[in-house]
């Protein structure tokens, strides 16, 4: 077993790849220098270069040759390209599979990082897991962490393709907090630097939530966007958000649902609500032994029930930490207060 050095980001070979997307992207196009940096990484032979490819390959949305250099990486006779292997395994079923964050979470707790940057990468993951539980707060115990992190980092290469991950999370993360002029600077900020249809598409799918509130037309924008993005993307699952979710529930904001279907349950009632089909949702909406957050707020508006609505938002802040949500319900109480008024 060869003893790979824990700081590697200081061995200069280790900025090789900075150097070498420097040079390529001085002599081609941009999509060009994408291509020959990925064809340079695939046959390479530096143990470096090699792990620290694979974040370039996942980012740019290199799917079909990832598991290629995965495998290369297994098969290292280096303990640390053998994690780095392992963990780009992992991210990567997590799409492909789409993994329960449980067990994700319970898998990156296994991960005893050999390298600082792997330590970084565990903390992402760990994040990436828990917002998809809906447990938005947990990124802002870890956020000066993870710009001092940053801000120290030597390995340039690493360290702007990990600037792309946290600016992802800051986007969510805004985007939640209902600070939307900050989120949106992050999204357009990716979309303008990303090369991956997928994670491209992800991003327009969260900035037409962004515009629910204020215009239709920009949400449906950015979700026909997403839809677009979806046709070239290996994984089928932002298709179905885009064509489940998000349609429908733009659609079901702005009352405009005639000729849109959904298979998702909560945006069945939706749908029916905006066509004025209340009896129909409340009924459905009834049958279920447990509502989310969401289900909360549509029944509270089909019964124009205050104490549904109120709980609906006390669990989308206390639960979630989820204030741009929080707003639906908080909009709804609002109106009802306004026509009683009246």
């Amino acid at each position: 077993m060869h003893n790979d050095e824990i700081r590697s980001d200081l061995n200069p070979i280790c900025n090789s790849l900075f150097l070498k997307e420097k040079q390529l992207k001085a002599t081609y196009s941009n999509q060009e220098a994408i291509h020959n940096m990925k064809e340079y990484i695939l046959h390479s032979t530096t143990p470096c270069e090699l792990r620290y490819g694979l974040e370039y390959l996942y980012l740019n949305g290199f799917f079909h040759e990832l598991p290629q250099l995965i495998d290369i990486n297994l098969a290292s006779s280096y303990a640390v390209n053998q994690q780095w292997g392992w963990v780009y395994q992992l991210l990567l079923e997590r799409y492909r599979d789409q993994t329960d964050p449980n067990v994700f979470l319970a898998k990156v707790a296994t991960i005893h990082p050999l390298e600082d940057h792997m330590a970084f990468l565990k903390t992402l993951m760990h994040i990436y897991g828990n917002n998809a539980l809906h447990r938005y707060n947990v990124f802002g115990l870890y956020l000066d962490d993870i710009q001092e992190y940053l801000r120290n980092m030597d390995n340039n290469f690493l360290k702007d393709l990990f600037q792309f991950r946290v600016d992802e999370v800051l986007f969510h993360y805004h985007w939640k907090r209902n600070e939307l002029v900050i989120s949106r600077k992050y999204a357009f900020r990716l979309i303008n630097h990303f090369h991956n249809d997928y994670k491209v598409g992800l991003i327009h799918n969260v900035l037409a939530y962004t515009y629910i509130f204020e215009s239709y037309e920009q949400a449906m924008y950015h979700a026909q966007q997403a839809l677009y993005l979806s046709q070239n993307c290996p994984f089928k699952d932002l298709e179905y958000l885009v064509t489940q979710n998000t349609i429908p529930f733009v659609s079901s904001i702005h009352e405009k649902a005639e000729g849109i279907t959904s298979e998702d349950k909560g945006e069945i009632a939706h749908l029916a609500i905006a066509r004025g089909v209340v009896e129909e949702a409340i009924q459905y909406l009834r049958s279920f032994s447990n509502l989310s957050p969401f289900k909360e707020y549509y029944l509270g508006k089909a019964e124009q029930n205050m104490d549904l609505l109120q709980r609906s938002y006390n669990r989308f802040i206390q639960e979630q930490s989820d204030y741009f949500f929080a707003r639906l319900p908080l909009n709804e109480m609002q109106k009802i207060k306004r026509n009683c008024k009246n």
